[in-house]
């Protein structure tokens, strides 16, 4: 008994990297439902000129979709502006993956300077995501700039890695198992619960706006 208590307060001390990568997975599913609504706001409010009443009904179930072949081109194009971003973000992050996990290994603090990236790649983001809520009616294309800093400085793939590799590095034989399983609790459980506080600070549309529709910038901020 006394043993396993020890064993408990091992890995308690050892809970480093753990709590960074909850803190950043959640900060990533709050802002997730946000981009895409904006990306569609925009298309609808300034490539489409729909009114911002139209462009809030849209999400409703209510919304007659089979009368409506506007909406249709909304969301196709609102798909292929997630397809395009999807590969801004995963290319540079491929390449950086080629070579990280080697540089890391050769140098003790290599890991951290990866999470460091990580870090001021995201604040980069969610800085450039602020800018075009503001600048509201600017040409949706130009929101795919906003995902290059966190793609150039590693992005989630290059954090994930490292955080996964500096938790082996740093756990021996008892603890390893246990701090995996909680880098595991700590990747999935903020992604859902991200999503629903980004939803919830995101608000149901003012209709009455001319520019922002939804609260983007505050939950960017968050």
């Amino acid at each position: 008994m006394s043993t396993n208590g020890y064993k408990w307060k091992e890995v308690f001390k050892e809970l480093k990297v753990e709590p960074f990568l909850f803190l950043y997975m959640f900060s990533f599913s709050l802002s997730s439902l946000s981009i895409s609504q904006l990306i569609q706001d925009k298309l609808c409010r300034f490539t489409y000129d729909m009114s911002p009443q139209y462009c809030i009904e849209i999400n409703s179930p209510e919304f007659d979709h089979s009368a409506d072949p506007i909406k249709s081109q909304i969301l196709t194009d609102s798909g292929y502006l997630t397809l395009y971003r999807m590969i801004i973000s995963t290319i540079p992050c491929t390449v950086w993956s080629l070579f990280i996990g080697s540089w890391s290994d050769k140098y003790i603090h290599g890991r951290k300077i990866i999470m460091l990236f990580g870090c001021i790649g995201a604040i980069l983001e969610s800085m450039a995501l602020i800018i075009n809520a503001v600048a509201f009616d600017t040409d949706v294309y130009l929101s795919l700039f906003s995902f290059l800093p966190s793609a150039l400085f590693g992005g989630v793939v290059a954090t994930l890695m490292s955080t996964y590799a500096y938790c082996s590095a740093n756990s021996d034989q008892r603890t390893r198992a246990i701090r995996f399983a909680c880098l595991e609790v700590c990747f999935w459980l903020p992604q859902p619960f991200g999503s629903f506080v980004g939803g919830q600070i995101l608000g149901d549309g003012n209709n009455k706006s001319d520019q922002q529709l939804y609260h983007y910038i505050a939950v960017f901020i968050g």
